[in-house]
């Protein structure tokens, strides 16, 4: 199982969004790695906020995951589907696509 991303804005005037740009996918193995590294509590379904409110997390992430990886191996799969190394590639993904899209909102499913 894992997360497609996707980055959306709102039409005006209409309950709708539209996608801008595809944020990235990772491994429903890595919900506990990425919280803890980031703060990120990722919200199946649903919207996770814009973009630019992403970026500070994303950016936290990076640093802890690039600073200190063997803090953060403990939540590595155990069955090897979602490392701190894969963990790092999303999560550098994702913040080139929001700081290319910072007022969009950032969708998982």
């Amino acid at each position: 199982m894992s997360y497609d991303i996707s980055l959306k804005v709102k039409v005006q005037d209409v309950d709708k969004y539209i996608n801008v740009a595809d944020g990235g996918n990772c491994t429903w193995n890595v919900r506990e790695l990425i919280e803890k590294a980031s703060g990120w509590e990722i919200k199946n379904e649903e919207n996770n906020g814009t973009a630019e409110d992403m970026i500070p997390m994303l950016k936290q992430g990076i640093a802890n995951l690039s600073e200190r990886p063997n803090d953060y191996k403990q939540y590595e799969a155990s069955n090897g589907w979602g490392t701190v190394e894969s963990t790092l590639r999303f999560f550098r993904g994702m913040l080139d696509t929001c700081e290319e899209h910072p007022y969009a909102y950032v969708f998982v499913h």
